[in-house]
């Protein structure tokens, strides 16, 4: 499950699936616990999504409420997230947080840094700490570069039929939950499989299906 919890960003790289900017909305405490609860119920995936995750201005508090979940064993796969390091005091604060894990001896989430042509610089320092605790980890902590353009989004402009993958669909083929707490079946929010609140949002999800009732998908170049 991706779970979006701000739909803004602080880059606006030219292949973003959301076409995210730095306008947008942020998830409410309550949805996001919803989501996490329905997770860990059906066994799925979690993913903290943005946007830029660190945008939120609750991402600690909420990274800290899955860092428990995931110390309690309630993942079966760790939770992923992927930042780009821009803001330089949550990107620092965030690394603190991992280096302790792994001092600790706690693989408790998976987190990737945007490292590609598609992404702004940033600060080198930043690069450099994740770049050790990747050495250290090995599998926890990675660097992400994108290889697939998803057609939705600023991927879908005519500008990069030639850089787009045949046959990509989307960058999200798990179930989505936006900041409003409405469902959809994939990040390419053309079908919408209802609320959060909606006890039985789930119960005909089929990954098969996931574009089903959507927009005509992206021809490929």
């Amino acid at each position: 499950m991706y779970v979006q919890i701000t739909t803004k960003c602080n880059m606006k790289c030219a292949h973003c699936c959301f076409a995210a900017t730095r306008s947008g909305t942020h998830m409410e405490l309550n949805v996001f616990q919803k989501a996490l609860s329905i997770a860990i119920d059906r066994g799925d995936s979690f993913v903290i999504g943005g946007g830029e995750p660190t945008m939120h201005p609750r991402f600690f508090e909420y990274l800290k409420i899955v860092r428990e979940e995931s110390l309690r064993g309630s993942f079966e796969i760790l939770p992923f997230m992927v930042t780009n390091g821009k803001a330089y005091g949550k990107a620092s604060r965030l690394l603190d947080i991992l280096e302790d894990d792994y001092e600790l001896g706690n693989e408790v989430i998976s987190v990737n840094l945007s490292q590609d042509d598609w992404h702004e610089p940033i600060d080198r320092r930043i690069i450099e700490r994740y770049a050790r605790l990747k050495r250290l980890t090995k599998d926890t902590i990675d660097f992400r570069s994108v290889k697939r353009i998803a057609p939705s989004g600023r991927g879908r402009h005519k500008q990069l039929d030639e850089m787009r993958m045949i046959g990509s669909q989307c960058a999200c083929e798990t179930p989505l939950v936006d900041p409003e707490g409405m469902v959809w079946s994939c990040g390419c929010k053309t079908h919408l499989l209802g609320s959060i609140w909606d006890e039985n949002v789930f119960h005909d999800y089929n990954e098969e299906f996931a574009h089903e009732g959507g927009k005509e998908p992206f021809p490929d170049p």
